[in-house]
């Protein structure tokens, strides 16, 4: 044999040895064949069945599938602020890893991001104190692994208050960005 043609061979062998290694689960069960006998001619069977990989795939999309819809509904989607704040709260970083992981996951789903303010302060101070917050919480996203095409804000400043008191515990749950996730 020429030496290119030992190469290509060496190439070819270890090509296939690649794509039998890919090929395999890594499940070691016993199938109920015997490999003494192959040992012994240094015969190898296979068990793989290519079917059923594929109906194998797709169960195991439709769980990925289904675990996602699970995660979506149980994703918090309101996140609080300190006064005159557009700081995240400590609070909220680890709802917001999961929002950032779901959407890194899930390209095809995008989230509005709605910055809200409590009344104190002028209408338009508080129009720019939810865009902040809003903001806050999409550069946070972004940087968890979130795309930003998947991501829109806007700011309700003082509009959409969920609580009409004229007391801190009111003022508290309006300071807020709300992630409303698109179907």
């Amino acid at each position: 044999m020429q030496p290119t043609t030992l190469v290509r061979f060496g190439m070819i062998s270890a090509l296939v040895v690649v794509l039998a290694a890919c090929g395999s689960t890594g499940d070691t069960k016993d199938t109920g064949s015997s490999s003494a006998g192959a040992s012994a001619t240094g015969a190898t069977t296979s068990a793989y069945d290519s079917s059923s990989d594929v109906k194998g795939s797709a169960v195991t999309n439709a769980a990925a599938d289904e675990d996602i819809a699970v995660m979506a509904v149980q994703l918090t989607k309101v996140y609080y602020f300190d006064f005159d704040s557009a700081v995240i709260r400590s609070d909220s970083t680890e709802a917001l890893d999961l929002l950032a992981k779901y959407l890194e996951q899930n390209r095809a789903r995008s989230v509005a991001l709605g910055g809200h303010a409590d009344e104190r302060g002028t209408r338009e101070y508080n129009m720019a104190l939810g865009e902040r917050r809003a903001k806050a919480v999409e550069n946070y996203l972004l940087l968890q692994g979130a795309y930003r095409a998947q991501l829109e804000t806007v700011s309700y400043g003082e509009e959409k208050p969920v609580m009409m008191g004229h007391d801190e515990s009111s003022w508290a749950k309006n300071r807020r960005v709300e992630a409303q996730i698109a179907e």
